[in-house]
Formats: C-alpha cells, sequence, structure tokens
C-alpha cells in the first residue's frame, strides 16, 4: 500500500500528498474528477455525481497554460495561459492549480465540501444521519463499515 500518492493529468502532477490526505480532502478539481468516479459500495445507493464537461485533449498536443483548464469548471483566464507550479500547504499536501487557496477549506467547509464531492465514507453508504456532522464543528467522521 502506498503511503503517498501522485494524481496526473496529460503528464503533469497535479495534486502530491499523503494517502488518507487526498482521499480526505482533494484539493485539485481533477481529483476530486476521479474521486467521484468510485462507485459506492452498496449499488442500491445511487448519488449524484458531477460530470466533468468536455473532451480529453491529445497528450501530444495538450492545450496551454494548465493542461486540465479546458474541462475545469474553476478555470479562469490564468488558467488558460500560464502553467500552474507545484505549491505546498506546509502539511506536505502538494497541488497544481492557480485557484489552490480556494480549495483550502475549513473544518467546517470542508465536510460540507466532502459531501458535496461524495467524499464520506457514511454518505457513501447512504447513512440516514449523514448530514449530522457536516453541521457540527468537528470534523468528518469517517465510518467504515
Amino acid at each position: 500500500m502506498a503511503d503517498r500518492v501522485a494524481v496526473m493529468y496529460l503528464g503533469r502532477i497535479v495534486e502530491l500528498a499523503t494517502a488518507d490526505d487526498l482521499f480526505r480532502a482533494p484539493r485539485h478539481p481533477y481529483t476530486r474528477a476521479l474521486l467521484n468516479a468510485i462507485p459506492p459500495p452498496d449499488p442500491a445507493h445511487r448519488r449524484a455525481r458531477p460530470i466533468v464537461q468536455g473532451d480529453v485533449p491529445s497528450p501530444f498536443a495538450p492545450p496551454p497554460g494548465c493542461h486540465f483548464h479546458p474541462r475545469c469548471e474553476y478555470a479562469t483566464d490564468r488558467c488558460r495561459t500560464e502553467a500552474p507550479t507545484i505549491e505546498t500547504d506546509g502539511a506536505g499536501h502538494e497541488i497544481a492549480c492557480h485557484r489552490c487557496a480556494t480549495f483550502r477549506l475549513g473544518t467546517r467547509k470542508r465536510a460540507r465540501a466532502l459531501h458535496l464531492i461524495g467524499g464520506c465514507c457514511a454518505c457513501r453508504l447512504g447513512s440516514p444521519g449523514r448530514w449530522r456532522h457536516a453541521r457540527s464543528r468537528l470534523p468528518p467522521r469517517r465510518t467504515h463499515r
């Protein structure tokens, strides 16, 4: 099992973090899209998954700037012209995104964001009280059954 995970898009690392951090709080929009593609453990439980729009660009002729910008809902003009550099948050979580500050969420916002992207195990399993910890001041609990 890996301790650190790197996520790549068209030959560039877009996010690098410990496995726990990456799955608990993904920051790059492509990493979030990858984790959204994971089917829930219970086939009867369906969840709305946002679909990344657009086609994958050619790896032989990638777009200028951030390679993910044609499919990213957060893309700005800067993303279209300038390739992002990898920035570290001090805790070892590295992300290559101009808007990475947008994805540094506090505990309550992170809990809500995890529900929106389906990153909470309780939500994946369809727990009846699934919004309870998003409203609390505690970090989201990862329940495994």
